[in-house]
This record gives C-alpha cells, structure tokens and sequence, in this order.
C-alpha cells in the first residue's frame, strides 16, 4: 500500500488486550487504526467521521452490544455502506448477525488479514 491511500479501519471492542493486538496487526499490515471502546463511543465518533473503509467490532459488549452497533449503523445512511466484520470468542459463527463477514477468537492474524482484504 503506498503512503496516502492507506485504507482506514475502525476498531471497536470493550477489551483493552483485543484492541491493541487488533491495532498492532492492522497497523503493521499497513492499515490506518482508529480504536474505540464501546458502540456509543464508535456512534459519537462516526456521527463526526465516516471516512472509514471497514468497521470491525466485538459482538458481546456492555452497554451497546455489536449486533445494537450493527443495527443502528446499517439505518444511518452515512455508514449503511460500510462493510462489516463481527468478532467474538463466545460466538463461533455468523448465524443471523447482519455483519458483512465474521471472525472468532482468538484472533488468528493470517485469517483476519485475508478477510479485511475481502471486506475493503
């Protein structure tokens, strides 16, 4: 990937651990990572800033779960087109999530890497 076209992937997942090893391989991939902690946190933020290429969430959160996430980004026209991976270590798969794409944990970086490059 050459220097800006870089494609922009926003992370969204309660655990600290989770988001930092999903930052660090993302990053190193050459990806540009925004992470947040929450689905009000990432509904705050894509309410200013949309301009991202995949939004990858943990489904079982406090507060907002992913799939509350996924529902109400899918109404909001400004984020309604921007794909979808769903991640989880307690669910182990897609089922009826309406995410573009899943994954379960722990996070296996050759297989996270081959779908964000499915989904961008």
């Amino acid at each position: 990937m050459g220097e800006g076209i870089k494609k922009r992937i926003l992370v969204v997942d309660d655990d600290l651990k989770s988001r930092k090893l999903l930052k660090d391989i993302l990053e190193w991939a050459g990806y540009e990572v925004v992470v947040v902690e929450g689905g009000d946190e990432a509904i705050e933020y894509l309410s200013v800033e949309q301009d991202f290429d995949l939004i990858i969430t943990d489904i079982l959160m406090p507060y907002m779960s992913g799939i509350e996430l996924v529902e109400k980004l899918k109404t909001y026209k400004e984020t309604k087109n921007i794909p979808i991976l769903g991640i989880s270590a307690h669910i182990s798969k897609k089922g009826d999530l309406e995410t573009d794409d899943f994954l379960a944990k722990p996070i296996d970086t050759d297989i996270l890497l081959k779908k964000v490059r499915g989904l961008i």
